[in-house]
């Protein structure tokens, strides 16, 4: 199977540099569209055989718009409940808790404050892994998710120890590109030069 998982593209949570997780539904921003044309043009040349985003809008809106192919919504695709912690910015993460995170991604079983774990994650996101292992042929397949969801889920495909989630660095409309045959276990493209448009030489929206 080729297998490209898409984090979806700029909200204004994400320009506020805020902890968006599995209860905010989120709004693109001018950036975020202009980001989602990107991807647009980027699929125009894949024959796209099913795409599955999760349940929040940020990542339907993105599923819907870069591609004719109608998203099948999963609710094992919701981002990590960030529990307490949801809406905070990461200034106030980092004030208040600064090892917190450091603390998450080496210890996958431990909770944010009242939310999830990587483990919880990875723990929905199992029966999905398995049937996507199991297609037949090679489809092409696009899942909409999110930042840490999106961690998770490459891990897993790939068999990697959940403490290697921090290793991939995926902005918004980031692309991971992975065959998802548990023989083979290759990512084939991790980009994330989508994120930079709308952005001038000083790091300023245009």
């Amino acid at each position: 199977m080729k297998l490209f998982i898409i984090r979806h593209c700029q909200t204004t949570g994400n320009a506020s540099f805020k902890l968006q997780g599995a209860k905010t539904p989120g709004q693109l921003t001018e950036r975020g569209r202009l980001q989602l044309a990107a991807l647009k043009r980027f699929f125009s040349h894949e024959k796209i055989q099913a795409v599955y985003s999760s349940p929040l809008q940020r990542a339907q809106l993105t599923a819907r718009g870069l591609s004719s192919k109608r998203p099948i919504v999963l609710p094992e695709l919701i981002e990590i409940d960030f529990g307490d912690l949801e809406g905070a910015t990461h200034e106030e993460t980092k004030a208040d808790q600064p090892d917190l995170f450091n603390d998450i991604f080496d210890n996958p079983k431990k909770r944010f404050p009242n939310g999830e774990s990587l483990q919880d994650v990875q723990d929905r996101l199992q029966p999905l892994v398995k049937k996507l292992q199991s297609q037949d042929g090679n489809p092409t397949v696009v899942i909409v998710g999110h930042n840490i969801l999106n961690r998770v889920l490459l891990a897993t495909l790939l068999d990697l120890p959940l403490e290697h989630c921090r290793m991939f660095k995926l902005k918004n409309a980031s692309i991971a590109e992975i065959d998802a045959n548990p023989h083979h276990r290759r990512l084939y493209l991790l980009h994330n030069g989508f994120a930079s448009i709308g952005k001038d030489k000083d790091g300023k929206k245009k």
